[in-house]
């Protein structure tokens, strides 16, 4: 009987030795209860972790820095939704025995070095074409692993996330250009995000900012009468970027 059983071990040990890989990566570790995952859904977990953190710490900072309110907001909704996306994350990665990274990647650290170093206009300027970058590098992380990961845990966690990542990206983009949406206030829509030399508003920001069409000018001061044709007026209307009545919105 003692024979057979060791003839039995040994044909079991190698039919599990010729199991093919993508089968041995699911297999279950019978002592800590985890699930091995594949290189691939290995490294996505980590970039994602790390993408999470950048965009915290990142934000954490323009907590701490800038006044504006529109980026304040917008920084406190990145640290309110990167935190629940680790925290979603975090036990996937512990069940399928991937050790998250503690630190950021160095691209990722660089950024945040750069961010430390400004202050006000500059800062805000910065921190948001940081992210808008950011969210558009994760955003081709996570439709990259989409195509090519295995792991159906890990593949449902980005299904999830990623739309979150592309509406970050498009606040971003709002913010960094001039335009704010959703419950955000406009302080941000007349100022521009890179000021002349003397620190004066362009020609074309003033134009929208100044007199009310119709108000008597130098040439008119002679002919209290005059007012420019309702033709002017049409056209200066359409020449404006962003009418009110066409402001961005994102769902709160």
């Amino acid at each position: 009987m003692n024979g057979k059983t060791i003839a039995a071990t040994l044909a079991a040990s190698l039919l599990l030795a010729g199991t093919p890989a993508v089968f041995a990566q699911k297999a279950m570790n019978p002592q800590t209860g985890q699930v091995k995952v594949s290189p691939v859904d290995a490294k996505f977990m980590v970039q994602a972790a790390q993408s999470d953190m950048t965009e915290i710490k990142t934000s954490q900072l323009a907590l701490d820095k800038s006044q504006n309110s529109a980026v304040r907001d917008f920084a406190q909704r990145m640290i309110d939704e990167h935190t629940k996306s680790s925290s979603e994350l975090k036990p996937i990665a512990e069940r399928k025995n991937v050790t998250l990274a503690a630190e950021l990647a160095p691209k990722q650290q660089a950024l945040y070095d750069k961010l430390s170093g400004l202050s006000g206009e500059q800062f805000d300027r910065a921190y948001m074409q940081g992210q808008q970058k950011a969210h558009s590098d994760t955003e081709a992380l996570f439709s990259r692993y989409l195509r090519t990961g295995r792991d159906a845990d890990t593949k449902a966690f980005a299904r999830k996330v990623l739309p979150v990542v592309q509406k970050h990206e498009r606040m971003a983009a709002d913010i960094s250009s001039g335009r704010v949406a959703g419950s955000m206030d406009k302080s941000m829509m007349n100022k521009p995000m890179t000021p002349n030399s003397s620190g004066t508003e362009p020609a074309a920001t003033t134009n929208r900012t100044g007199p009310a069409m119709g108000s008597p000018t130098d040439n008119q001061t002679t002919n209290p009468a005059s007012t420019p044709p309702a033709s002017n007026q049409t056209n200066n209307t359409k020449d404006r970027p962003y009418p009110d009545n066409a402001t961005p919105t994102e769902p709160k």
